[in-house]
Formats: structure tokens, C-alpha cells, sequence
């Protein structure tokens, strides 16, 4: 069904949120959109929250 989820994708978001990034997710896909005025230290530390989250992906792969 549209908008289906699965516990992999839902651990992931939920890491996401955990360190403060707010993402949308459907299905297989991320989907984040930054402030138009956001700075480097700020794009740099959203980054690293996502690759935390997607370490949690790489776990769910086999």
C-alpha cells in the first residue's frame, strides 16, 4: 500500500529524529529539506546524523 513502512525504515527515521533531524520518509526513501539559509557547521552536522541513522540500515541488510 502507498505509504507502507517497514521496521527497518522505522528504526532509521527514528535514529534521524533521536539526534534532531526531522525527515519524511516513504517506503525505501529519506527525504530531508534544509533551510535555505543554513550554514555549513549546520548542513555538516545534519549529515552526520543521517549517516548514524543509515549505520542502523546497514544492520537490517544482509
Amino acid at each position: 500500500p502507498y505509504g507502507a513502512t517497514s521496521p527497518a525504515m522505522n528504526a532509521v527515521i527514528a535514529a534521524c529524529k533521536t539526534g534532531g533531524l526531522l525527515p519524511f520518509a516513504n517506503f525505501n526513501r529519506i527525504h530531508t529539506t534544509p533551510a535555505c539559509n543554513i550554514t555549513n557547521t549546520q548542513a555538516t552536522e545534519g549529515l552526520a546524523i543521517l549517516d548514524k541513522a543509515l549505520d542502523i540500515a546497514d544492520q537490517h541488510t544482509t
